[in-house]
């Protein structure tokens, strides 16, 4: 397999302007600052610059290729038929936490840098604390508390170390304001060596649009002859011991959203705990007469 050279090179930086009012905007906010026009979420218009896209159609070119020689093109070319029409984010929660969100669709689903700024909950230790603000604040910098984490799935099923209960999200829901990474984004940043002084390379984000470009690309290397959606799957997402051995493409979804937004929920045992258990039973009957009556908010 071709080997893939770092793109670190700081893009010229080149004004966003509002296309409504034609004055120069932030490309960290979602509004324009002049007439309030919504320029879309910004994690998406980052990753639909011109020199992110170029980087991840070239992997994607790059990838087909070696399919090609290591004579698995047409899986290749399944795959990424598959991930184009039949993935979705999943988000993966605990029971207790899911209850809540399923019981009152006032309930917004929050992230953590959102709900330890509210002080609805308390930081992570210290250690962990500070490399989750590190992270996403090179990913995002001042709009990292607007973003909630997933995957992007073949199997409605998300990271289980995260909770039992996966809940899908529907495609209209958070199309538009979607991004992806490559990888879990802490294990990204290692394995890339990302330093605080020092760009992140390009060609490891895309957005809705080219998503089939990035996951293809990511799993080539170990597609064999005669896989199917069922191996992609489980190699797309990847459950490790702990969730330092997780392996996904990282969905980023821009502001909150609430039960209306979930198109399909799956547990991945009935509970551990007398408390999960509980919690389950309740969200399943909660979401079983949605699901009977094919339920559209």
């Amino acid at each position: 397999m071709t080997a893939i050279t770092l793109n670190r090179t700081p893009s010229p930086p080149t004004p966003e302007r509002c296309s409504n009012c034609g004055e120069e905007c932030s490309e960290s906010l979602r509004l324009c600052q002049v007439c309030s026009f919504d320029l879309g979420a910004p994690n998406v218009r980052a990753a639909h610059r011109l020199i992110q896209t170029e980087e991840v159609a070239k992997r994607f070119r790059i990838a087909r290729e070696s399919s090609q020689s290591r004579g698995v093109s047409r899986e290749f070319d399944a795959l990424a038929d598959a991930v184009e029409r039949e993935s979705h984010v999943i988000i993966a929660v605990p029971a207790f936490a899911a209850r809540a969100f399923f019981q009152d669709r006032r309930t917004l689903y929050q992230g953590y840098e959102a709900l330890v700024g509210s002080g609805v909950r308390t930081p992570a230790p210290q250690d962990f604390d500070a490399e989750r603000h590190a992270v996403s604040g090179k990913l995002f910098g001042h709009y990292a508390k607007n973003i909630r984490y997933g995957v992007l799935s073949l199997n409605n099923y998300s990271l289980k170390n995260y909770g039992p209960v996966h809940i899908q999200l529907k495609d209209i829901a958070v199309k538009n304001r979607v991004s992806f990474l490559f990888e879990n984004s802490y294990l990204l940043f290692r394995q890339l060596d990302v330093r605080a002084n020092m760009p992140f390379p390009f060609g490891y984000k895309c957005s809705w649009l080219n998503k089939k470009e990035l996951v293809a690309s990511k799993l080539e290397p170990n597609l064999l002859s005669g896989s199917s959606k069922t191996e992609w799957g489980n190699s797309l997402v990847n459950n490790g011991k702990t969730r330092d051995e997780d392996r996904c493409i990282e969905a980023h979804i821009y502001d909150s959203f609430n039960v209306d937004a979930v198109q399909n929920v799956e547990f991945t045992d009935d509970g551990t705990s007398r408390h999960d258990k509980l919690d389950i039973k309740i969200i399943k009957e909660l979401w079983s007469p949605r699901k009977a009556s094919g339920w559209k908010p």
